[in-house]
């Protein structure tokens, strides 16, 4: 029979990147402003296979993020940054293409997510791994 794995699968913090937009009342931090929502294949993975994940990323109405590809390299991109876990190998992770979207401030369209957006990874699970419960923290720079 095969071992089984319990995945806790991510804890998620939202940090904000350098840019925050304006606001009536000020700047406004990014971050405050994104939702992001977990779905993973199972949450009970056998020894030697993959779960597969998807986390949607809701960015509020009016509200952008720089996308995993920023246009220019002095902005900072959407990112996972996702801590190393013994027995869990994270594989496949791709980012959604972003937008291009012009702004006032910029000569040039910005590549940019807004609305809804995925992020979607594998997480592939050794067939050494003992049987327990396992949580997978990452941090999601917007």
């Amino acid at each position: 029979m095969p071992t089984i794995t319990r995945l806790l699968v991510f804890s998620i913090v939202c940090l904000s990147g350098a840019l925050a937009q304006s606001t009536p009342g000020g700047l406004s931090s990014t971050a405050s402003k994104v939702r992001a929502a977990i779905q993973v294949s199972t949450d009970r993975v056998p020894a030697g296979s993959i779960a597969r994940v998807g986390i949607s990323l809701t960015i509020e109405d009016s509200w952008h993020v720089n996308s995993y590809t920023p246009t220019y390299d002095y902005l900072i991109g959407t990112g996972l940054d996702i801590e190393p876990v013994e027995g869990i190998i994270v594989s496949d992770l791709r980012y959604p293409p972003g937008h291009h979207q012009q702004f006032d401030f910029a000569e040039e369209p910005l590549s940019v997510y807004d609305k809804t957006v995925t992020i979607f990874l594998s997480l592939r699970i050794s067939e050494k791994l003992e049987p327990g419960e396992y949580r997978v923290p990452a941090k999601l720079r917007v």
